[in-house]
């Protein structure tokens, strides 16, 4: 079987959904019941790297255009082909599995068995309702935001806040609490996270 096949069987839609490729387990710990999210919609694709979850209301071309690749690296793997039927979520499979790979680059930190969950919502108002879900407090920020949860190894994101920075930094938050059997403190990782965002177009 060779790869492009293979790749066109990690995508996951609500209508075609293969319950062997998203397993129960590892929604649970995003928080997010899988009967639930097919239920209400939701595309789910399944990366190399990354689960990625997209909201019913979710522009997909806006996330793909949002967090397309700016950076070019010879030595991270690139060998996708989209195919017409699921081109755009092929597409931002790539741009989600090669930043998390550059990310891991920058770092020098390659955990095992890693596989980040992305919650992409299509406006603030849905994200502060999850936000609320998870730490039974209103989300304070006055702008549109993106954060990661450890506990769920999930980032949280609209359709407007996410972007190859945002997503790169985010990621780096899950690499860095994944690397090291006791996490660092936050400020550490907050900079080892700018460091990335710094040198993401090295």
């Amino acid at each position: 079987m060779n790869k492009h096949i293979r790749m066109k069987k990690r995508i996951v839609l609500t209508l075609l959904i293969i319950i062997c490729l998203c397993p129960s387990e590892a929604f649970s710990q995003a928080g997010m019941d899988p009967d639930e999210l097919l239920s209400s919609g939701w595309i789910i694709i399944e990366a190399e790297h990354c689960t990625i979850m997209l909201h019913p209301n979710v522009n997909v071309n806006k996330v793909y255009r949002n967090t397309k690749i700016r950076f070019w690296d010879i030595l991270i793997e690139k060998d996708y082909h989209a195919s017409k039927e699921h081109a755009i979520f092929e597409s931002i499979m790539e741009n989600f599995d090669r930043t998390f790979q550059k990310v891991e680059k920058i770092l020098d930190m390659y955990p095992r068995n890693m596989n980040v969950k992305v919650a992409i919502y299509p406006n603030q108002l849905l994200l502060d309702g999850k936000h609320y879900e998870i730490f039974g407090e209103e989300n304070t920020s006055d702008r549109e935001d993106a954060y990661y949860v450890h506990n769920h190894t999930t980032i949280y994101a609209t359709q407007n806040s996410i972007s190859q920075e945002v997503l790169a930094h985010e990621m780096g938050h899950a690499i860095v609490d994944h690397y090291f059997l006791i996490p660092p403190p936050e400020k550490v990782k907050e900079l080892l996270c700018q460091y990335v965002e710094l040198h993401l177009a090295d």
